[in-house]
């Protein structure tokens, strides 16, 4: 129904410097949180966003004061890290999401909450792979905007919501209204930018298994389970946890080990109610 996207993939800005400083601090061998809070700092935007990030109630705080340093604490170096660039990377595009009838902060928070269940659930399978998936655990939707906008420039916005609203999958919809997966619009996305392949190509099959070269399967896998977890519009529901444990039990994961981790961020969930 949309002619090209090409236009607002090219239109996209470049990366921030900050960009360059977080990468460089990410591969140090001699890294802290003291180091990775003054980057955070610096960049008032960052700053409040990860703020904001904190206040998801995917992180549990319990009693001690919500900063940067008990966040690192809390989770880990490499997951805050990867989260600020994920954050930077996001806020550099425009994030008109009027087309799914939802919010920045829903869009924040679902990806936010793929990089959770990543780095709960991945980190029990192997460490090494759930520190290559945060990024782009986080980052494979975020062509969302762009659909968004070439959706509602081009009139289709009340379409497109009807056809969501009772499609099996919100993939399909977008694939029917862009003509395209939406990990492909995304890999376009990252390669405009010069992201590396190792993030690139994962979310370029993560709706293309059939097609995915063998190298990056797995992670591609992984991906589509994620993304069908975190659905935008509704995250975390039992229909989508559903569709989730008939595609683990398709490629022979521990579907203990991933119901387990769920529990652990449910369980976290309530605590905040």
């Amino acid at each position: 129904m949309i002619k090209s996207l090409t236009k607002y993939i090219h239109n996209i800005p470049k990366l921030p410097d900050i960009i360059i400083e977080l990468d460089s601090f990410r591969k140090s061998q001699n890294k802290n949180s003291k180091q990775l809070t003054m980057i955070i700092k610096k960049d008032k935007n960052l700053h409040q966003d990860i703020l904001k990030v904190m206040d998801f109630n995917i992180f549990d705080f319990d009693t001690k004061p919500k900063n940067i340093t008990n966040f690192i604490a809390f989770t880990n170096l490499e997951f805050v890290t990867t989260l600020a660039t994920a954050l930077i990377i996001t806020k550099s595009i425009n994030l008109n999401l009027f087309s799914y009838a939802v919010t920045t902060d829903d869009f924040l928070y679902s990806n936010t909450l793929a990089m959770r269940i990543t780095d709960i659930w991945i980190n029990k399978i192997d460490k090494k792979l759930k520190n290559e998936l945060l990024l782009p655990a986080f980052l494979q939707g975020l062509s969302k905007p762009i659909i968004s906008l070439a959706i509602s420039e081009n009139k289709l916005t009340e379409r497109f919501l009807n056809d969501i609203s009772t499609s099996k999958s919100l993939n399909l919809s977008e694939e029917k209204f862009t003509g395209y997966k939406t990990g492909r619009i995304t890999a376009n996305i990252l390669k405009n930018w010069g992201l590396s392949y190792n993030i690139i190509l994962p979310i370029a099959f993560t709706h293309d298994l059939v097609n995915c070269p063998k190298e990056f399967r797995l992670k591609s896998i992984i991906l589509n389970i994620i993304d069908n977890i975190c659905n935008l519009r509704e995250p975390l529901s039992d229909k989508n946890i559903h569709i989730a444990l008939e595609d683990l039990a398709l490629f022979d994961f521990d579907i203990e080990l991933f119901l387990t981790s769920i529990d652990e961020i449910k369980n976290i969930i309530k605590k905040d109610y």
